[in-house]
């Protein structure tokens, strides 16, 4: 907790307008938030919709989702951060304030390791130039890669993660429009947009799968499972 006596000294004006700055970088990019956002437009790509339209609505919807996957992960946090002792909003922000801070951002970075592929994690200490380092306990650190490594493993394995289940996505509507245009040829209608004809098709069959439903609890479950699929 911070007490807060005296004046705001400037050092955290500009500590917090940074962090107000990368918060949502940090959102799209560190929370489920990137395959979300992915799989949503497959969706809608597979559905045929235009692109660039209802973007304020998926995005809403991906948001949503994300704090649904993402909310265990920041009362932990918040948790850690209760219990902190800060220096006063008066003393100049130094490098101990943030040693402070590190304990609750440790559920985040628990998270990225949790949903970084191995082979992504392997790689990327590769090209790096990451060495395996003994602490002092004498225990080997190689277990904890650099969060550099951490950050670009995590989102190359949501992107994987997001175009397999996009291609599930896409499957059954794919043998709609193949379905539709065989359809159309055999009959001689050759002139007429099968995207015209499948569309209604598809969103019949997303209702009466209930898709909304069973999107997001595939997206959640996956999550909650431990693996990014």
């Amino acid at each position: 907790m911070v007490a807060a006596t005296g004046p705001i000294h400037p050092s955290y004006l500009i500590y917090l307008a940074v962090a107000i700055a990368v918060f949502p970088t940090v959102v799209m990019l560190c929370t489920s938030y990137l395959k979300v956002s992915v799989v949503l437009n497959i969706l809608k790509m597979g559905l045929g919709l235009p692109q660039g339209q209802n973007v304020a609505i998926e995005g809403s919807l991906a948001l949503a989702i994300t704090c649904l996957v993402m909310s265990p992960i920041a009362e932990d946090s918040i948790l850690k951060l209760s219990v902190v002792e800060l220096d006063p909003p008066s003393v100049p922000v130094t490098e101990s304030t943030f040693t402070k801070l590190m304990p609750a951002l440790e559920p985040w970075r628990v998270f990225l390791t949790r949903f970084s592929g191995p082979a992504e994690v392997a790689a990327l200490s590769e090209l790096s130039g990451v060495r395996k380092v003994e602490s002092s306990g004498g225990e080997s650190a190689e277990g904890r890669p650099p969060i550099r490594v951490l950050f670009t493993a995590f989102i190359l394995s949501e992107l994987k993660a997001a175009m397999l289940m996009g291609f599930m996505v896409l499957l059954p509507f794919l043998l709609i429009d193949l379905a539709v245009s065989i359809l159309l040829t055999g009959v001689g209608l050759t002139m007429v947009n099968p995207t015209s004809i499948s569309l209604p098709i598809k969103l019949l069959l997303f209702y009466y799968v209930d898709g909304w439903l069973v999107l997001t609890q595939g997206l959640v479950t996956s999550y909650q499972a431990g693996t990014g699929v």
